[in-house]
């Protein structure tokens, strides 16, 4: 009777998945992600650099920001266009984005 056998599959069947999703469900609500597997040394240092990263970039952006509307608004003043194609406006926009450039370098190593 092979019918007789289904039951009894069907519910180990069932119970190891929910090791599983229970497993995963639990570390998610107790860290808020899913759980990073096959991570090593160097993707946790990669990880850690990253966040580093954005940490310095939040305290440039808004200087970044400002230094970029102020690199358009230059640009536009300077050559008087309304309009430019992005050719023209990178022609015109280059000496001030070397300024730009080394203003917001500056920034992040101070």
């Amino acid at each position: 009777m092979p019918i007789e056998s289904a039951p009894p599959f069907i519910i180990i069947t069932v119970m190891i998945a929910a090791m599983g999703l229970i497993q995963g469900g639990v570390h998610k609500a107790a860290y808020g992600k899913p759980k990073a597997t096959g991570q090593d040394a160097w993707d946790r240092l990669n990880a850690a650099r990253d966040a580093r990263i954005r940490e310095e970039g939040a305290q440039v952006s808004d200087c970044a920001w400002r230094l970029g509307l102020i690199l358009t608004s230059s640009v536009h003043a300077l050559t008087g266009a309304e309009t430019m194609t992005g050719a023209e406006y990178l022609r015109a926009a280059a000496p001030a984005a070397r300024l730009f450039t080394a203003r917001v370098e500056a920034a992040v190593v101070t």
